[in-house]
C-alpha cells in the first residue's frame, strides 16, 4: 500500500524558505518555488490548479493565465487588507461557465514570512514576459513550470531536512494544510469546508459570502495560531 502524503508543517514552510534562500540556483526560481508552495498552502489549491500541466503547451480554459490573478484590496473591521484573488476557470467544485474567485489575504505578525501575497508580489517582479496570454507560472526562459517541476525543487531542496519516513512530501502534501491548522486553531467543521473548498455545496457558500467576512475569518485564524 502506499505510505500517505507527508502534510506539510509551519515548520517545513520555515526549512523550505531556508533553504530556499540558501540554494545557488536564479532569483526567478527562487520567488517561483516559493510563490507555489505558499499559494497551494494557504488556498488549499490543487497543484494543477496553480501549475501548468506541460512545460511547452498550455489550455487556457484550465490553465492558470497571467490575468487570472492579481493584488484587491478591502478594508476589514476598519483595516484595509490585502489579497492575492485568484480566478479559476474551471474548479473541480463549481463547473459554471463563469468559474470562481478565491481570496488569499495577506498574512500580518509573526507569521508575515509566510504571506502569499508577499510571495506573488516578488514573484511578479521577477518575471520577464508580462503577457497576460501566458501561464502565471513559468520559467525564466518562458517554459511552463509544472506540478513535477514543483515536486523536484521539493525534493532537492528539503533533502536531508525533512524526515520522509513519515510519508513523502509531494506538492499533495500542501492540500489539506489549511484544514489542519484551522482544525487545530479551533476552527467549525464548517468554516473549514468553506474555506478550503472541500464540498461543492460550501464552496459555493464560501464564494458568496462577503469578502470582509472571509478576511477577518483568515486574520482569527492566524491570529490563533500566533498566539497557540
Amino acid at each position: 500500500n502506499r505510505q500517505p502524503w507527508q502534510p506539510v508543517t509551519i515548520g517545513i514552510m520555515a526549512k523550505l524558505m531556508e533553504s530556499i534562500h540558501n540554494a545557488k540556483i536564479p532569483l526567478h526560481q527562487k520567488r517561483l518555488v516559493w510563490f507555489t508552495a505558499t499559494t497551494c498552502l494557504l488556498g488549499s489549491f490543487r497543484i494543477h490548479e496553480v501549475l501548468p500541466k506541460e512545460q511547452n503547451s498550455f489550455d487556457r480554459s484550465v490553465t492558470l493565465m497571467q490575468g487570472d490573478v492579481k493584488i484587491t484590496q478591502l478594508k476589514s473591521n476598519g483595516v484595509m487588507t490585502r489579497a492575492v484573488t485568484v480566478h479559476l476557470k474551471n474548479p473541480k467544485e463549481d463547473k459554471s461557465k463563469h468559474g470562481v474567485r478565491v481570496d488569499i489575504f495577506e498574512t500580518t505578525g509573526p507569521l508575515r514570512w509566510l504571506c502569499a501575497v508577499n510571495a506573488y508580489t516578488k514573484y511578479e517582479s521577477s518575471m520577464t514576459d508580462t503577457t497576460t496570454a501566458q501561464p502565471l507560472a513559468t520559467t525564466s526562459d518562458g517554459k511552463g513550470y509544472t506540478g513535477r517541476m514543483f515536486n523536484e525543487d521539493l525534493k532537492h531542496l528539503l533533502r536531508g531536512k525533512v524526515d520522509l519516513s513519515l510519508g513523502p512530501l509531494t506538492s499533495h502534501s500542501f492540500r489539506a494544510v489549511l484544514a489542519t491548522m484551522m482544525a487545530k486553531a479551533g476552527c467549525s467543521d464548517s468554516d473549514i469546508q468553506l474555506t478550503g473548498r472541500w464540498t461543492s455545496t460550501a464552496f459555493k457558500s464560501y464564494v458568496k459570502t462577503a469578502r470582509p467576512k472571509r478576511a477577518a475569518l483568515a486574520a482569527s485564524i492566524w491570529n490563533t495560531l500566533t498566539e497557540s
